[in-house]
């Protein structure tokens, strides 16, 4: 699954000025670049693909969320968890994707099937859904210690998020108290 720190990273986003300062900027900044597709030609060079199916379908994305909405999801997922997804899906279930689902990293679980290949089980809603990696498009961050998940940025900083989410709390629980600290530490030398 994805690692267990994912969900104190989504949590100190929301609780930490810190980290939800850094993943906003980085993201809100993301989307200002414009999105281009390039195909790789035979000689090695790249070449600019401003219209094509890729291209119309990034920019529309799917019915509810335009390319900036989807792609702040997605980096923030990126950010926080160390792993971002992206379903392409169509209309009528088969042919080319005509849209592209973000799904929430909490909700995926890296697998193997019966034959032994790799998948990606989906659970929300009170269902399972099963996908092959052809199926999915999985953003991931380096992880030192996991080659099939990446490692949430928050990871690095955890301890500091941790300790100032404690300062904070003995700080919140003085002032409730009315100054009065809630313990005294007591000394046999002299402070210096």
């Amino acid at each position: 699954a994805i690692p267990s720190c994912r969900q104190c990273a989504f949590h100190a986003f929301a609780i930490n000025p810190w980290v939800y300062t850094c993943v906003s900027t980085i993201t809100e900044t993301a989307v200002t670049a414009p999105l281009v597709v390039e195909r790789r030609k035979r000689g090695g060079d790249w070449e600019l693909q401003p219209t094509s199916d890729i291209a119309d379908l990034l920019e529309w994305f799917n019915r509810g969320d335009d390319w900036a909405a989807a792609l702040t999801m997605t980096l923030s997922d990126v950010l926080l968890s160390g792993n971002a997804f992206w379903l392409p899906v169509s209309g009528t279930g088969k042919g080319p994707p005509n849209a592209i689902q973000v799904l929430p990293p909490d909700k995926m679980q890296a697998d193997t099937n019966l034959k032994g290949e790799s998948i990606w089980r989906y659970s929300g809603g009170g269902k399972t859904v099963m996908f092959t990696d052809d199926e999915v498009v999985h953003f991931k961050r380096f992880s030192p210690v996991n080659r099939t998940l990446g490692q949430s940025v928050i990871k690095a900083i955890e301890s500091t998020v941790n300790a100032f989410q404690l300062v904070l709390a003995y700080n919140e629980n003085y002032l409730d108290q009315g100054g009065i600290p809630a313990l005294a530490m007591k000394s046999k030398s002299e402070p210096t």
